[in-house]
């Protein structure tokens, strides 16, 4: 039989670990799922920001709509939250853009570009195509816009090479509808660069 005093001396160890990590374990998994719970309900909150946000957008009211995405990037990062990051800096983009053609338009685009250029450092064209895609597309639009205000030829350039980004993922192949968007925008973009140069 095996004496029980000789067993605790030679694995005293081993049983000290046992005893330690059945106290502790609970405590840290305890904490570990009040972390998740945590993370789960904030990004709960910002899905309903960004939903009544996006609402705001659909219904023509762009202020608003500005004003809450700003109120979404003051609680997220692009660290912590990049997806919603990029969405959110893609649709503050849309929302400056459109308000470009109620006031103040080339203030209002250049924001929008500013903020599809933030959207980008998220939607790359390794880790999220379709986005940066659309993306491009949008900064592409928004340059050719800006080409009928100030600096034509630099504008209208930098359109051309927002929307051959965009044709890198839109193609006819995959997206044919995306793709006649994009290259009808890009054609028009061409035509207009070859009246200035």
């Amino acid at each position: 039989m095996i004496n029980l005093v000789e067993l605790v001396k030679t694995n005293w160890k081993a049983i000290s670990l046992f005893i330690v990590t059945a106290i502790i374990a609970p405590y840290s998994l305890y904490g570990l799922y009040q972390d998740h719970i945590k993370q789960e309900e904030t990004k709960s909150q910002i899905d309903s920001f960004l939903r009544n946000a996006d609402s705001l957008l659909e219904t023509t009211d762009y202020e608003d709509a500005i004003g809450e995405y700003k109120d979404v990037l003051k609680q997220i990062s692009l660290q912590g939250n990049p997806v919603e990051y990029g969405r959110t800096q893609n649709n503050l983009g849309n929302a400056y853009y459109k308000f470009s053609d109620v006031q103040d338009k080339e203030e209002n685009l250049n924001k929008a570009i500013q903020a599809f250029e933030e959207a980008l450092k998220i939607f790359t064209i390794q880790n999220d195509p379709i986005d940066y895609a659309i993306t491009q597309n949008n900064l592409g639009t928004t340059f050719n816009d800006l080409s009928g205000i100030r600096d034509k030829e630099e504008n209208l350039n930098k359109a051309i090479q927002a929307f051959e980004e965009a044709l890198k993922i839109r193609t006819i192949e995959k997206y044919p509808l995306d793709y006649a968007t994009t290259k009808t925008a890009l054609e028009a973009s061409l035509r207009a660069a070859n009246r200035t140069t």
